[in-house]
């Protein structure tokens, strides 16, 4: 399984052996931000445990796996992205950071309450999911919305 994390703490030196090493194995397609044979996610998660447990269960299903986790490396992708945010403030940022069609926000509620719910969509979700939540609702979720923007 290979990944790998545009705005991640490893440093260039870093990221190249990664790629070295993955493409010694022929395992690891190089990837680019432009390329659209991998899923495309960015995780804007706040609680770094939940982070965590978010790119753990995404990274399970994948294969290979193109994660951003900086806002400002949006700005690098000319290509619909699956966003997900665990705070209902960050949306509206996120549309405006990445304005590319086909691009889906879900947003991780803390907490069921249908009031999150409401207040996530009147500010441009494109879906919630409630933690804690299942592995599979959480696939199901990027899933849906990744085959939408690969047709992008």
């Amino acid at each position: 399984m290979a990944s790998v994390v545009w705005g991640s703490p490893d440093t260039d030196v870093q990221i190249f052996n990664k790629l070295i090493q993955h493409a010694r194995c022929d395992t690891f397609p190089i990837m680019t931000p432009a390329d659209t044979s991998v899923p495309r996610i960015a995780l804007f998660i706040s609680d770094p445990a939940l982070l965590r447990e978010t790119e753990e269960i995404l990274q399970k299903q994948y294969s290979s796996l193109m994660l951003i986790t900086e806002k400002d490396k949006l700005k690098e992708f000319a290509v619909p992205l699956v966003i997900v945010v665990d705070r209902i403030k960050d949306v509206d940022d996120i549309r405006k950071l990445h304005p590319v069609e086909g691009t889906r926000v879900l947003v991780i509620l803390h907490e069921k309450d249908s009031e999150q719910m409401s207040a996530a969509f009147k500010v441009g979700a494109d879906d919630c999911i409630s933690h804690p939540f299942a592995e599979n609702a959480l696939i199901e979720k990027t899933e849906k919305y990744l085959s939408w923007a690969r047709k992008g």
